[in-house]
């Protein structure tokens, strides 16, 4: 994924999915306790993740895989760590959030599934 560039149209808009998780994980430049619900795992590439809401790294391929990483941990969360319905209150914006972005993402990735050739 670090070698695909979204063009810049869909930069944008993926930059605004990432403006949402830093308003959510930062706070006056600083990482907030709460990204340790992401429960990372120590190959989910959290450092890279930082840097990006950080705004340390903000290339194309970058932005593109944090914010994939992103959603894959709240997947992960929710299918793997939510016990009751309840908690999924707390997550609306969060997912309604990520399935915009993955919607972007779906949409502007080149493939032969997403975007079947007719024959």
């Amino acid at each position: 994924m670090e070698d695909y560039r979204p063009d810049e149209a869909t930069h944008e808009k993926l930059l605004g999915c990432i403006d949402y998780w830093r308003s959510r994980y930062l706070s006056e430049g600083r990482v907030l306790p709460r990204l340790e619900k992401l429960e990372f795992r120590p190959r989910d590439r959290r450092d890279h993740v930082e840097s990006v809401l950080l705004g340390e790294a903000n290339g194309k391929g970058a932005v593109l895989l944090a914010l994939l990483i992103i959603i894959y941990r709240l997947r992960n969360n929710l299918f793997h760590g939510l016990k009751t319905l309840d908690i999924l209150n707390d997550q609306v914006e969060n997912l309604k959030t990520a399935t915009y972005c993955l919607s972007i993402v779906l949409s502007a990735v080149p493939s032969n599934i997403v975007h079947p050739r007719h024959v």
